[in-house]
């Protein structure tokens, strides 16, 4: 009876329903670890000079990179990868931007490079932006999240949750790009600041989001 043919076909059945309710019902395995924190937006001073902009950052950041950014009308925002330099990133006119993000109220939206290769595809000079954010009243200045060029804390979320990831980028008070985390659903794996280059996520050491 047990290698009967109905026998067979109802003990299949019975797994691959139960499989499918598994993979439907919501993923609850939690990680020994704690959670992770959003490093605050980085403290800077503005230079502005004839042909440059100097940016002085006020902690103890003294090299690594860091991305500037500038708000444009329409609702985008132009990125630059820049080094530090004993503490300081400059922006000289004929820096181009490296990549072009959607805006929609608080939220990102699509992204594109603007560089191909060795090549631009789209030319956008980076001190002309900030100065014409600075004169309209729209938002510039220097964040620690490297988005788009970098997707690691994405990419590791994606790595252990199947779905409803908790980690979403989002524009910060200041204007900057920053990750931002779904209360509750955080499993607590740790990728995303083990994983994250910059130190904008950093574990919290509490075990209570």
């Amino acid at each position: 009876m047990l290698r009967s043919p109905v026998f067979l076909s109802a003990l299949t059945f019975l797994a691959v329903a139960l499989g499918v309710r598994a993979a439907q019902a919501p993923w609850r395995e939690q990680f020994p670890g704690s959670y992770p924190r959003v490093v605050a937006p980085a403290e800077a001073r503005f230079e502005f000079l004839p042909d440059e902009l100097r940016i002085h950052l006020s902690d103890q950041t003294r090299s690594g990179r860091i991305i500037v950014f500038a708000h444009v009308e329409g609702g985008s925002l132009l990125g630059l990868l820049k080094p530090i330099v004993d503490g300081t990133v400059t922006v000289r006119r004929g820096d181009l931007a490296d990549y072009a993000l959607a805006i929609h109220g608080g939220e990102i939206g699509e992204h594109r490079l603007l560089k191909a290769m060795d090549r631009y595809v789209e030319r956008e000079d980076m001190l002309e932006r900030i100065l014409e954010a600075r004169a309209k009243g729209l938002r510039f200045g220097v964040q620690r999240c490297l988005y788009p060029i970098c997707n690691r804390c994405l990419d590791g979320c994606k790595s252990v949750m199947r779905r409803d990831y908790p980690i979403s980028m989002r524009v910060g008070e200041r204007g900057n790009v920053e990750p931002g985390f779904a209360k509750g659903s955080c499993p607590r794996c740790g990728k995303c600041f083990v994983w994250c280059p910059s130190g904008v996520l950093r574990d919290s050491g509490s075990l209570t989001n």
